[in-house]
């Protein structure tokens, strides 16, 4: 099973629109993505514990991270390649429950 996490200014009709309308959610089987944001000309992620988080760029290309041992990945920056047209991220969590992220624009 999966879901569309929101994020809307208020728990009405139009605020959900609103959040579908400029891209303001996310796609997930488990994770929880907490903040997630361009700075400095990184992606810059706050989540739930996951072992996994990949930066998926132009052409397959991008970055992965792994968690050490027992101590997963809450938090992460990014660097974005500066010939990318976007960036998404995947994460996973130790069940194997993934999320996505919409793709930023560069």
């Amino acid at each position: 099973m999966g879901w569309t996490m929101l994020k809307a200014q208020r728990l009405d009709a139009d605020s959900i629109m609103e959040a579908l309308r400029t891209g303001s959610f996310y796609a997930s089987c488990g994770p929880t993505i907490e903040d997630c944001r361009i700075e400095n000309n990184n992606i810059v992620l706050r989540c739930s514990a996951v072992k996994e988080a990949h930066l998926i760029g132009r052409w397959a290309s991008g970055h992965s991270f792994y968690a050490d041992g027992e101590n997963d990945i809450m938090e992460i920056k990014f660097p974005i390649d500066k010939n990318w047209k976007y960036v998404r991220v995947e994460l996973v969590d130790r069940q194997g429950n993934r999320a996505w992220t919409n793709p930023f624009i560069l």
